[in-house]
């Protein structure tokens, strides 16, 4: 699959703040840090980029073949987490640091 820029700056950010490499997001290594990271990269793509790229294409682009159910199944467990104060903060920080990213790169 082809790399694009703005998708991987995201990611990058993600992985970052939670301590893990891009690279094992695409393994099929599940321990929790990692299925969570994934999650919130899907959350945090889904929510920057709604209108610009599919969830099947999403979900393929962060992990190894997964669809866009599963991208829903992310985003729902991350919502259910932002109920928790300091992970919403967190989050919303996280968004807003991609967003600054991006802007940056292009």
């Amino acid at each position: 699959m082809e790399q694009i820029k703005e998708l991987d700056t995201v990611i990058e950010l993600c992985c970052e703040s939670q301590g893990v490499k891009p690279s094992d997001l695409k393994t099929k290594w599940k321990p929790k840090e990692i299925a969570f990271t994934r999650q919130i990269c899907w959350a945090v793509l889904k929510e920057i980029f709604k209108s610009k790229y599919s969830l099947d294409f999403l979900g393929s682009y962060v992990g190894l073949n997964h669809d866009h159910a599963t991208v829903i199944h992310a985003c729902k467990v991350i919502s259910n987490e932002r109920i928790i104060k300091y992970f919403d903060a967190f989050y919303i920080d996280l968004v807003k640091d991609c967003r600054d990213k991006l802007k940056k790169v292009q």
